[in-house]
């Protein structure tokens, strides 16, 4: 099956029974409507079932001075999963300690962060090794057409990515997303293009990047960034929206009582995400001998 954009719309036409050959909606409508939902609605119901779905983290690295941070950009609804800090320097050993969010009234008695607008704020010292691992949800970067994106046709390691045709919106120096064609169509790395010639991509490092792989402007995607199960509730709710754009009163009865269904079965597929193995809480480390006295 096609999951990529012009598959989606397709299926779309499908499932509402809108002709190929029609003037009333475009494809850049239906991309729209797709990224109105997705934001809207699928990610309001994927949280919703608190599984992680969406969970990604960012490694800070801590210099000993620095006491505040930013809370990443892509951040669902500019707030975190959890904070810990994480000590690489001893090779063989995996040493996470667990940072306490503090309440104002406790900035001055523990160690700890706490938060202030979009800023993570660590009390009372800073960091003095290690990296701060701040875990958040990422919203899905934006649903774009075939055209606006290139798909890798061959790599050579660690000098180049060769795509079969490259938007022009892609140059040298362009801030790009490099983004799997599986399932979940996660954004493998995020980069800055070298020189571009042609459709020939200059990059130091190709790791994890994989031909059929899809060169993508940032924060953009060929691909819903949700699991393959959930998309044809997206699908759904795009045909809602269709149907009350079109004021097809019956229509929309329907597609909503079609909707709610889909999303009571899809809740049962991917939740619990893991059925054998329930979550353990353990002792999180002590954090004192990472801080700057």
């Amino acid at each position: 099956m096609d999951f990529t954009s012009t598959g989606l719309i397709a299926q779309i036409k499908r499932r509402a029974l809108i002709p190929t050959s029609q003037n009333l909606f475009s494809n850049s409508d239906f991309i729209d409507m797709l990224n109105e939902e997705l934001q809207n609605r699928i990610v309001t119901y994927i949280m919703s079932v608190r599984e992680d779905y969406l969970l990604k983290y960012n490694d800070i690295l801590q210099d000993g001075s620095t006491k505040e941070f930013t809370i990443p950009y892509n951040a669902i609804g500019n707030k975190l999963n959890s904070v810990s800090l994480y000590d690489n320097r001893d090779p063989n050993s995996f040493n996470i300690s667990h940072v306490p969010r503090l309440a104002l009234s406790q900035i001055n008695e523990m160690a700890g962060y706490y938060l202030e607008g979009n800023k993570i704020k660590v009390t009372p010292q800073a960091f003095n090794s290690g990296y701060l691992r701040v875990y958040y949800y990422r919203r899905p970067s934006d649903i774009v057409p075939l055209t606006s994106v290139g798909l890798i046709s061959s790599i050579v390691a660690n000098t180049s990515i060769t795509c079969a045709s490259l938007p022009n919106t892609i140059t040298t120096g362009t801030e790009i997303d490099i983004v799997s064609n599986d399932s979940p169509f996660q954004t493998i790395k995020s980069v800055t293009a070298g020189t571009v010639a042609g459709s020939v991509i200059n990059l130091s490092n190709t790791s994890d990047i994989e031909t059929g792989f899809y060169v993508c402007l940032r924060d953009q995607s060929p691909y819903a960034q949700i699991v393959q199960d959930v998309i044809p509730l997206l699908i759904q709710a795009v045909v809602v929206r269709i149907m009350e754009y079109m004021g097809d009163n019956n229509g929309l009865q329907a597609s909503l009582l079609t909707y709610a269904q889909m999303e009571s079965d899809n809740r049962n597929l991917i939740s619990p995400r893991v059925d054998g193995q329930p979550k353990k809480i353990v002792s999180s480390k002590r954090l004192q001998r990472h801080l700057v006295w």
